[in-house]
């Protein structure tokens, strides 16, 4: 199989989860919208999703097994993009993500041939997600490859969740000077 061995790299079972490793059709279990109490107990009715994620805890704390909850986020195919959110039909709004302008999405290159149709890869850093690190290596082990990116993509990737994790609205601003 051929990677794009600038962006990625393959990795084998040996290999302890990895900060940018694709994995597809995770389980999720999505959070309730509500939440029932009857005589003291919670009822919820829980909802388990598949999705594309990629892992964005750090390798070094993954490999020290020094988490338990990993953080990850879903990714979607640039066509896929474009049908769910008819915005990005115009190639300057395709532009915008390609610059690093829209800070809840994140472009990647594509894989392979034989990864998502040779399609850029688009991550969401809107809907975070997390699991049990003993849940995502067991699932991992099921999977035939596992694709990871490389440095510098993974830490431009990294960069990018922080900047949109860490964006700040103030309540009123300073007035200008003019």
């Amino acid at each position: 199989m051929t990677f794009n061995s600038v962006w990625y790299e393959s990795l084998n079972e040996e290999h302890s989860l990895q900060q940018g490793e694709l994995i597809e059709n995770f389980p999720i279990l999505m959070p309730p919208k509500k939440i029932d109490q009857e005589n003291g107990r919670f009822k919820i009715n829980p909802v388990i999703t598949t999705k594309n994620v990629i892992i964005l805890s750090q390798s070094c704390d993954l490999e020290q097994d020094k988490i338990k909850i990993i953080t990850i986020c879903p990714f979607v195919t640039i066509t896929d993009l474009v049908k769910n959110n008819k915005m990005f039909e115009d190639d300057n709004k395709k532009e915008d993500l390609r610059r690093g302008y829209l800070s809840y999405l994140h472009l990647l290159d594509s894989i392979s041939e034989n990864h998502y149709n040779n399609e850029m890869i688009v991550v969401n850093f809107r809907n975070i997600y997390t699991t049990h690190n003993e849940y995502l290596k067991s699932y991992v082990k099921s999977q035939n490859s596992r694709v990871t990116l490389k440095p510098p993509y993974l830490e431009h990737l990294s960069q990018s969740f922080a900047r949109f994790f860490m964006r700040v609205g103030l309540p009123s601003t300073i007035q200008p000077f003019v």
